[in-house]
């Protein structure tokens, strides 16, 4: 077998069969796995994608937030098995292409 086709089959067996479907200016809620000490739980990030990135295996969004009157910015691996939901709450009416929203405020202003 090729190792093109060993590469395949293995981030096929990786990615997650259920994401939903999200776009920049969605509102959106992630929730995150995060370790401390022994102990495990999951954090919730809710804001607005600003981005996504790559395809596949690899793909990544960005999400914004204001917490505490400061904007708050991450990156998400999709995929990730840290990250075990991601869910949009609220969509924005379809207005162009773009893969990126340039500003927060230019998210919220369009259309």
């Amino acid at each position: 077998m090729p190792m093109n086709d060993v590469l395949k089959t293995l981030a096929s067996e990786q990615q997650k069969a259920e994401v939903p479907e999200i776009r920049p200016g969605d509102t959106v809620a992630v929730s995150v796995r995060v370790v401390e000490g022994n102990r495990e739980r999951l954090q919730k990030f809710e804001g607005t994608v600003l981005r996504m990135r790559n395809g596949g295996l690899d793909e990544q969004i960005t999400v914004r937030r204001i917490a505490s009157g400061v904007g708050v910015e991450r990156t998400f691996l999709v995929h990730s098995p840290r990250v075990s939901c991601a869910s949009a709450s609220a969509s924005r009416p379809p207005c162009g292409r773009s893969v990126a929203a340039n500003t927060s405020s230019d998210v919220l202003d369009r259309c």
